[in-house]
């Protein structure tokens, strides 16, 4: 056998690994399923454009379900704890 056939032998091994290689890793990531943790405790808190509080500009609330948001942020708030959600041992 010839440099250049073993060379070339080698090349296309090379190819053949990181194609594999690549199949391999977008096959594991197409069955990967998503990291979602559900909260254990409800909860709701809602922003306001001043310290008067009387004009709501965003809320966040926590269901046993997911979290939903609205809106944006501000620094005057108010935090509404909610219970317990079931399965959770005790909450945080």
């Amino acid at each position: 056998m010839s440099a250049t056939f073993v060379d070339r032998k080698r090349w296309i091994a090379g190819v053949l690994l990181v194609a594999m290689a690549l199949v391999g890793t977008l096959v594991s990531l197409s069955w990967a399923e998503d990291a979602n943790a559900l909260p254990c405790r409800e909860s709701d808190r809602t922003y306001y454009s001043s310290a008067a509080k009387t004009t709501i500009v965003g809320e966040v609330i926590v269901t046993c379900w997911g979290v939903f948001r609205w809106g944006t942020t501000s620094p005057y708030s108010d935090y509404y704890p909610g219970e317990t959600c079931p399965g959770c041992g005790g909450g945080w």
